[in-house]
């Protein structure tokens, strides 16, 4: 099963009663859109260009589908900072919603994840990955970080975006993360991953501080309609 850094993602910090929290939680829901902007900038969909833009540079290929709305709302922005434009993304819940249900749909679709029914009143469609989904994944990540599986340039991406954003705990122990933290380092330094460690470092710095700012002026009205949603 061969799968994006965003799609990873999504799985291993689904939580298991509830995979939507991350359209709760500003800070999962920031690393979530990190990992969709790598996906698209190792597709060779953007780049990052001067005067802190982000420039589109091709068509958002079949295998990243589920980013559709989100690659709509960077068209329609397009001529907005890197800053704006992910602030855009994170505050829009319907664009984080429409993401989260394709990639639901498709791992659904594929047997990777159950579907269940939460709410009282609303029901509102959430999605489980099975153990054995997010094990492969758990397993791919301890081959190449401290295995001799060849590393790959996505499970890269996911060990730093798990690193980062406090999730890592979710699939390793105490001893492993440090093996992977110093197995990272060592990477990063490579001439090999120079160029997508500064596109993590680069999108990480931007998303901080526009995480930083939601956190803090995110109105009520937003709180509602986040709380008050269906699908």
């Amino acid at each position: 099963m061969a799968l994006t850094t965003a799609e990873m993602y999504f799985l291993i910090t689904s939580k298991s009663k509830d995979s939507r929290v991350m359209l709760k939680n500003v800070r999962l829901r920031a690393y979530f859109v990190d990992s969709c902007l790598l996906d698209l900038a190792a597709a060779g969909v953007i780049k990052l260009g001067e005067d802190n833009r982000i420039d589109i540079v091709d068509n958002l290929p079949h295998k990243l589908y589920f980013l559709n709305s989100f690659m709509d709302l960077i068209i329609r922005n397009k001529n907005e900072d890197v800053d704006t434009i992910m602030a855009k993304l994170l505050q829009n819940i319907d664009v984080m919603k429409h993401t989260y249900m394709a990639l639901g749909e498709q791992f659904y679709e594929g047997g990777h994840v159950l579907e269940k029914k939460k709410g009282l009143v609303h029901k509102v469609r959430t999605f489980v990955p099975k153990n054995q989904t997010n094990q492969e994944i758990i397993e791919a990540i301890y081959d190449q970080m401290m295995g001799s599986a060849p590393m790959t340039v996505n499970v890269y991406c996911l060990a730093k975006m798990l690193t980062v954003s406090r999730q890592l705990k979710l699939c390793f122990k105490s001893r492993e993360r440090r093996v992977i933290c110093t197995r990272l380092k060592r990477l990063s330094e490579h001439p090999e991953y120079n160029h997508i460690q500064e596109l993590i470092d680069t999108f990480g710095e931007h998303m901080r501080n526009v995480a930083a700012l939601v956190a803090k002026e995110q109105p009520a009205s937003y709180m509602t309609k986040t709380k008050a949603s269906t699908i």
